[in-house]
């Protein structure tokens, strides 16, 4: 059932695990739809739950995951790309203990965000570089002195930039 036509509709995936817990993007009526994983869930079963979600929402949806959930949503992008407006990643990477989908990223058609946690100056961003940079309208933001997971640590941050990103996804959407 399709709830509100004109808010941003959001579904987060996450699996049941101490990052699970995501905030609320803070775009005004935004709809957001949560699915939580068993940690024991393959990659193949995590892409069906998660487009069964969005066919009973009635309605394509941007899709936030962190970390191995990163996966989930790049599979789900590529196997069912009229379901997902764009993906908002966080921390995640293209090898992950769900699977590998590097061979994915170049098939992403929507507009992808990648949001990276750097908790010193120094730390290795290169897996999360490269999977924003093999997507073809992938963003790659990194977050300086952050703790991962980003979303949990810079709440407010991460917001911020997931709802400038969805927000010019969806004006871009209306002049198409």
């Amino acid at each position: 059932m399709k709830l509100d036509d004109t808010a941003p509709a959001v579904l987060a995936l996450h699996t049941a695990a101490p990052t699970a817990d995501w905030p609320a993007p803070s775009i005004d009526e935004v709809t957001l739809r949560k699915v939580t994983f068993a940690e024991d869930t393959d990659l193949a079963s995590r892409v069906t739950v998660a487009a069964r979600a969005i066919d009973e929402f009635g309605s394509p949806m941007h899709v936030l995951a962190s970390g191995d959930d990163g996966a989930v949503a790049i599979r789900l992008a590529v196997t069912h790309p009229e379901l997902v407006k764009s993906l908002v990643l966080a921390d995640a990477t293209s090898h992950t203990a769900l699977g590998d989908v590097t061979a994915d990223l170049t098939a992403v058609t929507v507009p992808a965000l990648v949001v990276c946690a750097a908790p010193e100056l120094n730390s290795d961003l290169t897996a999360s570089q490269e999977l924003a940079g093999q997507i073809s309208n992938g963003v790659f933001v990194v977050m300086d002195r952050v703790e991962r997971p980003a979303h949990r640590a810079r709440p407010d941050s991460f917001n911020a930039w997931s709802d400038s990103f969805i927000s010019i996804v969806e004006g871009l959407r209306g002049l198409a």
